[in-house]
């Protein structure tokens, strides 16, 4: 029988320990790959919001309420495919028209 030098004695884990560890391992991993793309789905939903032409009907000084005459039942203008908020122009921000040389 040969003692076990007490250095190596201290740092070999079991197979027990060795499982204990790579599920933690496997869950930090799960975890930060379900936050990256939590997080880069809010990014592309926000992204993705029509940024209609600057007009009349579409500037900033133009209140939600105005807004919601034309786009919440359709008819003239496109429906909104989301509920109502009391916001508009954090996410449809207008852009301005780009001059033709």
């Amino acid at each position: 029988m040969s003692a076990a030098h007490p250095e190596q004695q201290a740092t070999s884990f079991g197979k027990r320990e060795i499982g204990h560890k790579r599920r933690w391992r496997r869950l930090f991993l799960v975890t930060g790959i379900a936050l990256l793309l939590g997080f880069g789905f809010a990014v592309w939903h926000f992204a993705s919001a029509p940024r209609p032409l600057e007009s009349d009907h579409h500037n900033l000084s133009v209140p939600p309420q105005r807004c919601l005459l034309c786009h919440q039942f359709g008819g003239a203008a496109p429906q909104m495919p989301h509920r109502t908020l009391s916001f508009c122009f954090p996410c449809h921000l207008p852009r301005k028209l780009e001059r033709q040389k």
